[in-house]
């Protein structure tokens, strides 16, 4: 990672189908996968799908001690501007709305203090923190 965004960046990633039955405004997602944004609205416009696809729109608003990092000089396709947050980050709904077959999802994210990933590991020296 070359930059971190800076505080109150908005970012945008498309996921294809809906959202869960619990998700609803103030409700917390942990997504164990890295994720990859942009910082274009039209990519991920164009990842969810013509208009007759259904897909989440996730619209990230960072925040001091949650920002992005950029990986738009490390992509295949640098006009993209890539950014991505660590695996296991938190996401807080703050808003839906549903245009069409879209909907935009408003989050916070959140940086998980849990390991998830260290439960198999022997030594301490091979923990990646």
């Amino acid at each position: 990672l070359s930059v971190l965004s800076p505080p109150n960046k908005r970012v945008y990633r498309a996921i294809k189908g809906v959202l869960d039955d619990g998700a609803v405004v103030g409700s917390t997602h942990i997504d164990p996968a890295v994720l990859g944004c942009s910082s274009d609205p039209n990519v991920a416009a164009l990842y969810s799908g013509n208009a007759s696809v259904q897909a989440v729109i996730l619209c990230f608003e960072t925040t001091f001690s949650c920002r992005a990092g950029c990986i738009g000089n490390l992509s295949q396709i640098v006009e993209e501007s890539e950014w991505t947050f660590p695996p296991f980050t938190a996401l807080e709904l703050l808003d839906i709305e549903q245009y069409g077959k879209k909907t935009l999802v408003r989050v916070r994210p959140t940086l998980s203090v849990m390991r998830h990933y260290t439960t198999d590991l022997r030594y301490p020296w091979s923990s990646p923190q």
